[in-house]
């Protein structure tokens, strides 16, 4: 009875050719990937800066209208107590003279 060596050793061969097939390309497409992200860097590395400075700038336009906003708030405070208080006075001052 044959063994089936001739097929089994055709199959491991077409295997291993197989497999170092699947290895070149895996390379090659390291490769190809590697080379375009070298390619592609420095033109991302200006574009993250110029994003960043972007936003930074508007982080500052932010905080600075947060600022302003809290000034004109403690101004509007600080103007309804004066009318608050002159009020209490006269409504003080009216209810003594008439009582």
């Amino acid at each position: 009875m044959p063994q089936g060596g001739f097929g089994r050793d055709f199959q491991a061969v077409t295997q291993l050719r197989h497999r170092a097939e699947q290895e070149l390309r895996k390379n090659e497409r390291d490769l190809i990937g590697n080379e375009v992200i070298e390619k592609l860097e420095p033109y991302f590395e200006t574009k993250i800066y110029e994003i960043e400075k972007g936003l930074i700038l508007k982080q500052d336009e932010i905080i600075g209208e947060f600022i302003e906003m809290m000034k004109q708030r403690n101004r509007l405070l600080k103007f309804l107590l004066l009318t608050n208080s002159i009020t209490i006075l006269a409504l003080s001052f009216t209810l003594g003279y008439f009582l």
